[in-house]
Formats: C-alpha cells, structure tokens, sequence
C-alpha cells in the first residue's frame, strides 16, 4: 500500500484509493488461483445451550454470537486447513481446532475492545457497547472456559499444556502494551517484536502445535518460527493499516490507535528517532485534555501526527519491516515443504491475500 501522499494526508479519501495493494508480494508469492479455505462445517452449539435449566446460557453466549455473526475474514481458520496439507487430519478434528481458535479469537477482540475503550468492531458497535463491559468481559471468559474444555475433548495433555503456554505468553505480552500505554513508555523495536511475537502470535503458535500433536505424519515439524512471524507481521500489518486504510476507518474510527495513545510499530520508530520533528511528535502524541486518558485526539492532531510519521520516514520503514518478515516466512514455508515433499499452495494464497 502506498504510504505517501505528495501533498495532503494519507488518510485525505480524496488522495488515496478505498483499497491499495499494501505491498508488490515479493519472490515466491505468485499469483495464485482463489479457492475456497474450508470444507469444512463449524458447529458453534453449545452443549449448554439447549437444557431444561431455567437460567440457560442465552446471555452470557449473546455478545459471542454478536461478533461471530460481524463479517469475518476467518484468517485463522484459513490458517489452520492450509497447515493440514502437511499433517492430513480429518475434517472432524481439524473442525475441532477452528472452533477453539475461533472461541479464543472472539475472547480476545471482545477483551481488547473494553481495554482500548474501542466503540467498533468490524464497522459495527462492540460487544461492550450493545451489551455492557460487565457481560462482555463475562462472556469472554465463558469462551476461555469453553475453549479450555473443548482443548481437553481432544484426549491428549500435551494440547493442554499448549493451550497454557500460549495463553499465558499472550497476557504476558499484552501486559508490556498496557504498562507501556499506560505510563507512556515507548518500546525499543526488539521489545515492540518480543511483545508481538507473545501476544499475536501466540494463537498462530497454539493452534500449529495442536496440529503437529494430532496429526497421523510430520509430527516432528517445528513450526513456532513461522507462527511467531506471522504473528508479528500480521500485527504490524495491522498497525500500518490503523494509519493508511479507508476500510480500517470505516471498520475502526480514524486512526483509532492514535486515539488509544498506542506505541504501535509506526510511533515507536518515530518516537526513537532523533529528529527535530521529534519533541513535537511526542507533545501531540501524549497531549490530553486533563489528564483524561480516555480523550479521544483531535482530528487536527491526528493529520499533524501522520504528516510527522511520513516525514519521519515511519511509513517507510514499516513496509520495509512487512516485506523482511513476509520474506522470512515465504523463506520457511519453503524450507518445510523441502522437509515435508509437499507444496504448501493454500499457505502461500494466504500470505498472498495479507499482501495485498
């Protein structure tokens, strides 16, 4: 995606196409033919659902049911049928994977949105704004729950003990966002990728281990290093998004990232740099009005910020950043098919669509 606009905002509608490629996919990345991710069915019933209780579980599934029913991408059930050309499982329990990954997932954007205060999700009211922080939170953790019993169906510890292990690397990470947002402490870049590579790329990592311990072939693959890329690049894809895509300001609000005074990717190099441009970036960047924490920023602010991040050369420096880590991983998916015999065509249409 181009990142600079020769004379106006980058986010002016009126300078920039509603969808831009975000990058020429580089080498190994050729166009390949669409095709369907799944065949498979996910069955989101729940077994507490359908009893004879008085108090069933109808309002504390109701936020869940409301984000699963936004539009979606399913980027990580795509995820997880393009790994299974390597381990050939059977529908029934990869459907099984999908279906915890897909309860975490919903966890996670539910807790994130009352954490960042954020008023949208997928172009639509946040669960915590239809139905209150209180039963957000409650139904997030009911899926937690949920997800951890739907790991232990699977009749092996070992996922368990994955399951454990990445969700705490997650909250770990998480909590370096929180500490840094909160008490204004900028990142250095190997910290902002450590914190990624916990908190994104722990579902990536969780759900790669659940296959490689439930597949009949492959069982020795190591695929932490490739999820953990992904991971990073997808939440750096992101936040370079926040900043330049029509559709994320439609989906999100503005630049919402600036609103929540986030060190994504883009502030913390700008914010390290030293620049004359610099004192100013992070008067804008910490100013509310206050003290109040929860200030949104000013769409003045906003364009001045972005003016400064593209002159900083931040824009720059995060495609450069994508295209090193999509390299690095077209590089392993490589280096596994070499150990596998097999062509891995679904992984690469994958990394082809974050591309884009």
């Amino acid at each position: 995606m181009e990142s600079r606009v020769e004379e106006s905002s980058p986010l002016d509608p009126a300078n920039r196409p509603s969808n831009p490629p975000l990058m020429t996919p580089p080498a190994g990345l050729e166009r390949l033919e669409p095709q369907e991710p799944t065949t498979a069915k996910l069955d989101w019933t729940c077994e507490t659902e359908a009893t004879d209780a008085l108090l069933g579980a109808k309002h504390v599934l109701a936020p869940y049911k409301y984000i699963s029913s936004l539009p979606s991408k399913k980027i990580l059930s795509i995820f997880v049928d393009a790994l299974n050309i390597w381990f050939d499982i059977p529908d029934v329990t990869t459907t099984q994977v999908k279906n915890i990954g897909h309860l975490l997932h919903t966890a996670c954007l539910m807790l994130d949105d009352v954490e960042d205060s954020s008023p949208l999700r997928r172009g639509q009211d946040a669960a915590h704004v239809v139905y209150g922080q209180a039963q957000a939170i409650n139904s997030a953790n009911y899926l937690i729950i949920w997800a951890i019993d739907e790991t232990r169906k699977l009749g092996n510890t070992s996922c368990l003990d994955d399951f454990l292990r990445e969700m705490r690397n997650s909250l770990i990470g998480q909590s370096y966002e929180f500490h840094w947002r909160e008490n204004g402490i900028c990142p250095s870049e190997a910290e902002y990728l450590e914190m990624v590579e916990k908190k994104t790329g722990s579902l990536f990592r969780f759900v790669a281990k659940l296959l490689t311990t439930l597949g009949p072939q492959n069982r020795d693959l190591n695929l932490d290093n490739l999820s953990s890329m992904l991971g990073q690049y997808f939440q750096i894809r992101d936040d370079y998004k926040n900043l330049t895509d029509t559709t994320y300001t439609d989906k999100k609000g503005f630049c919402e990232d600036l609103d929540e005074r986030k060190f994504s990717y883009l502030i913390q190099h700008a914010w390290n740099l030293q620049s004359p441009s610099g004192a100013r970036f992070q008067e804008l960047f910490k100013n509310t009005e206050g003290n109040n924490k929860d200030q949104s920023m000013s769409r003045e602010s906003k364009e001045e910020i972005l003016e400064i991040l593209r002159n900083m050369g931040s824009f720059k420096k995060a495609e450069e950043k994508m295209r090193e880590l999509l390299e690095g991983i077209i590089a392993e998916v490589g280096r596994i098919e070499e150990a596998c015999g097999k062509e891995n065509k679904g992984l690469r249409r994958l990394l082809e669509k974050l591309a884009e």
